[in-house]
């Protein structure tokens, strides 16, 4: 066994084996590490992070519950104690994982909310009709979101060599340390191209240096996931949508449900997506009821009135 260290030490090497094998994102890593630090705090001062038992454990899961957590958020803190715990057993900070009987609890279905086709216009027409960089700049983020679904983290975190030599393409960084390759719509590669003839070409010598897509003077260098939600809310509240309708992650569940309206099949989308499973990318089937409803009422051969019979 190892010499006893403390319990911040054992999550800082936890959070740096994820972060040199996993490949996980800062954002997934961030929540990890919060959730481990709530059971060390909750077995304060009595216990380590390596003392507790089953029945620790099972105390700070139903505490979350009572205190109102998510299932989804209790099943993450579940899961991160899983990987934890295993983690201090290979590594002989501890004989045993005191969390392997713990049950993940059920999640319901929960449907993506969506904007809808018109909605999504509007939001379009309120800043086309502006002019101002940062309008330009925020219309090219929407276009690129819209025309390919990618992750909030995805685009803000988009370097000026993410683009391809034809500027038709995008090369994007996505979860698990993964690359994919995802394509513009025109109307995206137009705006894409004004966007760095506009803004980039103008700015100041030190700003040019950047490698971002859309700098900023962020800590990170590139404008931050809040910062573009802001923007979007504001945007929606000039186009007549409830604020609180609208994120960045519902316009991603937009591309892709106006994607299957249209025709656009599962395992095409789910590469789009950037999804490991396509059970992830299945749950846009059930959201997408315009296509469904044209296919019973044009196919199915009882979907047409029958004439009445002769007498």
């Amino acid at each position: 066994m190892h010499p006893k260290v403390s319990s911040s030490a054992h999550i800082e090497l936890f959070v740096e084996m994820l972060a040199a094998h996993r490949g996980l994102s800062s954002n997934t890593l961030a929540a990890y590490t919060q959730d481990i630090k709530a059971l060390a705090t909750f077995l304060e001062p009595s216990k380590s992070l390596i003392d507790a038992s089953e029945e620790d454990l099972s105390a700070h899961i139903q505490q979350r519950t009572e205190r109102g957590y998510s299932s989804r958020s209790i099943a993450r803190s579940i899961s991160c104690l899983r990987q934890f715990y295993l983690f201090m057993v290979e590594e002989k900070y501890c004989q045993t994982a005191p969390i392997q009987n713990l049950l993940v609890p059920k999640q319901p279905r929960t449907l993506p909310q969506i904007l809808t086709q018109s909605e999504v216009n509007a939001l379009f027409e309120v800043l086309e009709a502006q002019e101002k960089p940062l309008q330009l700049r925020l219309l090219t983020m929407l276009e690129i979101l819209y025309a390919t679904g990618i992750r909030v983290s995805e685009l803000v975190g988009l370097k000026l060599n993410s683009i391809s030599p034809k500027g038709n393409t995008l090369r994007v960084h996505g979860k698990g340390d993964k690359e994919r390759i995802v394509p513009l719509t025109r109307s995206a590669e137009l705006i894409l191209s004004l966007y760095l003839k506009t803004i980039l070409s103008n700015a100041d010598p030190q700003k040019s240096k950047s490698v971002w897509l859309f700098p900023s003077t962020s800590k990170q260098g590139h404008i931050t996931r809040q910062w573009f939600a802001k923007l979007l809310k504001d945007l929606a509240i000039k186009a007549h949508i409830a604020p609180q309708k609208i994120s960045p992650h519902v316009v991603r569940h937009a591309f892709a449900t106006h994607l299957l309206d249209h025709g656009a099949d599962l395992v095409s989308l789910q590469t789009l997506l950037g999804h490991a499973r396509i059970a992830t990318t299945q749950i846009y089937t059930h959201v997408s009821s315009g296509k469904k409803e044209h296919l019973v009422l044009t196919k199915h051969p009882l979907s047409h009135t029958p004439s009445t019979p002769e007498k």
